[in-house]
């Protein structure tokens, strides 16, 4: 009735690819080196990122032929990721410096399953994921993050022994993040951001 697995997914490198480009200021055009500088910083650049490792603990346990409870506890290693260098693929100019220092993670989550004996299953759950970065100090709003909590449900409808469908919708409520960060060259910036997330998911199964 008890069922107890683990996963270990090892993180992968990746290179992104793009394009920069920049709108010159008033205040950068008077200046003598200002233009000369964003102009070798204009064009295709790169940018190396460590997708990190996981390791999950996952247990369902059966209580009748209605009723299954799920549980998981999941680690991230996002300590792998401290900062992030998009550079220029010309010359090498490093750009900007994602200063992200995050942290590792770990995420809970629990859930019920429950069928009426007949073509249908019902799914419900929740679950806390910790976010790798909440300081003020390095939070930006390219990725403004915060601790989230998830609200899961979802149904599977089996038309036949060979054939399913799956619907899930899930609401993620995540705390409000703060940024209060100051860059190398001594701009500021304050505030808070209002966040969250709304997922839908549709599959169709097909054993054969």
């Amino acid at each position: 009735a008890t069922r107890i697995g683990a996963v270990f997914r090892q993180g992968g490198d990746f290179t992104l690819d793009g394009s920069a480009s920049f709108d010159q200021s008033a205040e950068c055009t008077a200046s003598a080196g200002c233009p000369i500088a964003l102009n070798a910083a204009e064009g295709d650049i790169t940018a190396d990122v460590d997708i990190p490792d996981t390791f999950t603990v996952s247990v369902s346990h059966t209580l009748d032929e209605r009723w299954t409870l799920h549980g998981d506890v999941a680690w991230t290693k996002w300590s792998s990721i401290k900062e992030v260098e998009i550079v220029a693929d010309d010359n090498g100019q490093v750009i900007d410096t994602l200063e992200l220092n995050y942290d590792d993670t770990m995420r809970y989550a629990f859930g019920a399953e429950y069928s009426d004996g007949g073509p249908w299953t019902w799914r419900g759950g929740i679950a806390f994921d910790e976010a790798p970065q909440t300081d003020p100090g390095f939070q930006t709003p390219r990725v403004p993050d915060e601790d989230r909590t998830w609200l899961s449900v979802g149904f599977n409808y089996r038309y036949s022994p060979s054939s399913s469908l799956d619907f899930g919708f899930t609401h993620i409520m995540v705390d409000d993040p703060v940024i209060n960060n100051t860059d190398s060259s001594g701009h500021r910036l304050q505030g808070s951001y209002d966040a969250a997330v709304n997922i839908l998911a549709l599959q169709g199964n097909w054993v054969f």
